[in-house]
């Protein structure tokens, strides 16, 4: 029952599929809803290893994948597990291109990241897309603030977001192509919401 796979799901970061539908689909609980699914995506919990090619389904509550052999087990995640989801594709982190995610686990645990390798790079934004929308749908019960985190290139420099470089501070010409653009300028009031 969907009991007890949450009660597990505080225990236990990544659960054990054994079972699916006929249509080799995963058992959703009443209340979870299918976000998206992705064929041929692999699943690893190191860089060396893979646990196969299986299909990908987000969510609103979970991220399952479940190979396409039938006979092996699938894995699924909660989203309150997933600390950081985000596409890569530096060679430092994975081998080949892939949402690379870091899992919200004690440090006892054994795996605390997770990459989803498509079989073709172009899914990696519909997935991507997916993961956000699913993590939207799963606040951290834990987080009090309003505000969510902002990442910068003051925080973060050099980094990659879905294919775009971003702009630091001092490139004048980020703001001159906003605004040529005829985009109003981002206001500066972090009060505020868009």
């Amino acid at each position: 029952s969907r009991k007890k796979l949450n009660s597990k799901l505080l225990h236990m970061p990544i659960v054990v599929v054994k079972e699916r539908r006929p249509d080799n689909k995963p058992f959703l609980a009443n209340d979870e809803e299918l976000i998206s699914e992705h064929g041929n995506v692999s699943l690893s919990f190191d860089r060396d290893s893979t646990k196969g090619i299986g299909n990908l389904f987000v969510t609103s509550k979970n991220v399952i994948w479940l190979p396409h052999i039938d006979t092996l087990e699938g894995f699924s995640i909660d989203f309150y597990f997933f600390g950081l989801h985000a596409i890569s594709r530096s060679q430092d982190t994975f081998h080949v291109p892939c949402i690379y995610c870091q899992l919200n686990v004690s440090e006892d645990e054994e795996i605390r990241e997770a990459f989803y390798s498509p079989s073709e790079e172009s899914t990696l934004e519909s997935i991507y897309s997916a993961f956000c929308r699913g993590a939207a749908l799963n606040p951290d019960p834990d987080d009090d603030s309003d505000e969510g985190e902002f990442f910068t290139s003051d925080n973060l420099p050099n980094i990659e977001i879905l294919g775009t470089q971003m702009a630091s501070d001092e490139d004048d010409g980020y703001q001159e192509d906003i605004e040529d653009e005829g985009d109003d300028p981002i206001s500066e009031d972090p009060s505020n919401n868009l």
